[in-house]
């Protein structure tokens, strides 16, 4: 068995998301958060709860600006998401999605995080094709001329108001859980849409949804116990386990619908349990 330790970024303590077994096919990246996360349906009685049983709960502001190759999208095809969050560079990568027993109820997906742009340059180069070259001897690397360059551009601008409570859950089949809920807020920039005659639709366009995402788990021995103790954690905060589109996708699914057909033909919905 092999224990991996992430370190988290600005502001957060390492935490240890749990012991993997048989991890060895998976790369490690520089500049590497791990995650282990999974949507929800927002209501006012999880909200509620969340709020009664949290140890902390803050505020957070963030703007998103979400790139890929237009028409071919072979990032986000792949279930690759490159953005700017507040002016800092990520690139989420996904681990796998994981399923247990085939149950869709008991999915959750883990992703890599990749925030040094050297290392979203040398990936996106890999999974693109193109050669996207990054100037080391700058400071801030210049990645954003680097995509642009090679025809990779902004496909959304999303700003999010999240509600981030942290809480404990003692007794999770005998194991203590901790775990972010995130209550998302997301608006749009209407500039970036596909049809101009939304723009008004855009403009006004709010979705509300939520994340809760595993922090530490104490016990778990596998990533597919994980998807385990994803459910009893839902159960225990009266979340209904139903898969629900994250806000970029239901960006696209409402205001670029070709981008969000093209994801359907790869068969990325399929794979995260969601309907066309």
């Amino acid at each position: 068995m092999r224990t991996w330790t992430p370190v988290y970024r600005t502001g957060r303590q390492s935490w240890n998301i749990l012991s993997i077994r048989n991890r060895t096919a998976t790369k490690r990246y520089a500049g590497t958060v791990q995650e282990i996360e999974r949507k929800f349906i927002v209501t006012p009685a999880v909200y509620d709860t969340c709020r009664a049983m949290a140890t902390s709960d803050r505020e957070l502001f963030m703007v998103d600006t979400y790139y890929d190759s237009p028409t071919t999208y072979r990032l986000t095809k792949q279930d690759m998401w490159l953005r700017e969050r507040n002016q800092s560079w990520e690139l989420k990568v996904p681990s796998q999605t994981l399923t247990a027993a085939g149950d869709a109820a008991l999915q959750v997906d883990q992703y890599d995080e990749i925030t040094n742009e050297q290392e979203i340059a040398n990936v996106v180069c890999t999974t693109t094709t193109q050669k996207i070259e990054v100037d080391s001897t700058v400071e801030g690397g210049h990645l954003l001329a680097a995509i642009t360059n090679e025809g990779i551009v902004p496909f959304a601008r999303l700003t999010t108001k999240r509600h981030r409570f942290r809480v404990h859950l003692p007794n999770i089949d005998s194991r203590r859980v901790e775990v972010n809920v995130d209550i998302d807020t997301v608006t749009c920039d209407s500039t970036l849409i596909d049809h101009p005659h939304q723009a008004q639709e855009a403009s006004r366009w709010k979705y509300e949804v939520g994340e809760v995402e595993l922090v530490t788990v104490n016990g778990a021995t596998s990533i597919v116990d994980a998807s385990t103790v994803m459910q009893d954690v839902m159960r225990a905060l009266g979340i209904n386990p139903v898969s629900v589109n994250g806000k970029v996708l239901q960006y696209l699914q409402q205001f670029r619908v070709r981008h969000y057909t093209a994801l359907d033909e790869a068969g990325l919905l399929k794979a995260k349990g969601l309907k066309r």
